[in-house]
């Protein structure tokens, strides 16, 4: 009888198994290239004048540099014209985070 039920059990667990499994999916890196284009193009369209704060301005910024989508220099240069307009609004400091600042 143990033996009957401790393959009963091993029965349940094997279906719950294939019940419950989670599905894997494959792409080719010329499909995660062209993901990765598309989220570029999103994001530079739509965070056009970057400014300072973690919502359109740092991860935005840091996200294209980061990619191989092509940037044109303006881009990052009004990134660094309103982040140096902003530190000098706070006189010398920008908190980039709770951990980070830059005293210009």
């Amino acid at each position: 009888m143990k033996v009957i039920e401790r393959q009963s059990l091993w029965l349940w667990i094997l279906i719950l198994c294939f019940v419950t499994r989670i599905s894997v999916v494959s792409v080719s890196e010329q499909q995660l290239d062209q993901v990765i284009e598309d989220t570029a193009i999103y994001m530079h369209k739509t965070v056009s004048n970057p400014q300072v704060g973690f919502v359109g301005g740092e991860w935005a910024v840091l996200g294209l540099a980061r990619s191989d989508y092509h940037v044109p220099n303006d881009y990052y240069l009004t990134y660094y014209n309103n982040v140096e307009t902003y530190v000098k609004e706070k006189k010398g400091f920008y908190i980039m985070s709770n951990s980070q600042n830059i005293h210009a």
